[in-house]
């Protein structure tokens, strides 16, 4: 499947950075509805190339913080944003929705939607980004197991990949030792915890940077919605 050609040097790439390398900063959250009304209107080139990317971060936000139907409705829009033939984005999207809908609502609803999202991985390029993220939606599947009836095999899977996941971001490394500590003994779970300091010790470090990066996403937000502005003006 051919990747559709995203500018990275725009505005709209800038924020999802920020997004994502900040996906626990509260400060972050009073810049969401502003990007949310940009990305929404906006139809410049820049910024719908990469607005399924940006509520597919709109949506980790919000349930990161426990809003659960606002999630479910950035989800919804982030499937609706991509193109049928970026695979990789839809897979990601459809793996963290399935989690969600199997934590909150229907646990063969989401186990569906993950299997989904599996297949989509069977599609993409094989290259290690794509590899990694298999990895990733896999996890997530396991864990959607374990919710419907835990075996052995499948808790051993999850923890070994928590255990070898450094390769992968840091908010995934995160997610994915969450989820394995409860089924965690002995040395595993002292491998865990470890890692666990670790990441807590990196996310105080970014932390620090809120601040300076807050205002990096509110001058970026000021852009978008100065050209959302120009563009309604024209129509009218």
């Amino acid at each position: 499947m051919g990747i559709p050609f995203r500018p990275k040097d725009t505005p709209a790439r800038e924020v999802l950075k920020e997004f994502k390398e900040n996906f626990d900063s509260t400060e972050l959250s009073a810049y969401e509805n502003s990007v949310r009304i940009a990305v929404t209107f906006n139809r410049d080139a820049q910024v719908l190339a990469w607005r399924g990317e940006l509520f597919h971060q709109l949506a980790l936000r919000a349930w990161w913080r426990g809003e659960t139907m606002q999630a479910k409705r950035y989800f919804g829009l982030a499937t609706e944003s991509f193109r049928k033939d970026e695979v990789l984005g839809l897979a990601r999207v459809f793996r963290d929705y399935g989690l969600l809908l199997a934590q909150t609502e229907d646990i063969d609803a989401g186990l569906a939607l993950v299997e989904k999202a599996l297949r989509l991985h069977e599609q993409d390029m094989s290259n290690a980004k794509g590899l990694r993220q298999q990895r990733i939606t896999q996890s997530y599947l396991w864990r959607i197991q374990l919710m419907k009836q835990p075996d052995q095999e499948t808790i051993g899977n999850l923890i070994e990949f928590a255990l070898s996941a450094a390769d992968c971001h840091i908010r995934e490394q995160r997610i994915a030792i969450d989820a394995a500590l409860p089924y965690a003994q002995g040395s595993q779970r002292q491998q865990l915890l470890l890692r666990r300091i670790e990441i807590s010790a990196r996310r105080r470090e970014l932390r620090s940077l809120a601040s300076s990066s807050a205002r990096l996403v509110f001058d970026i937000n000021v852009v978008l919605t100065a050209k959302l502005l120009r563009s309604l003006f024209r129509r009218e």
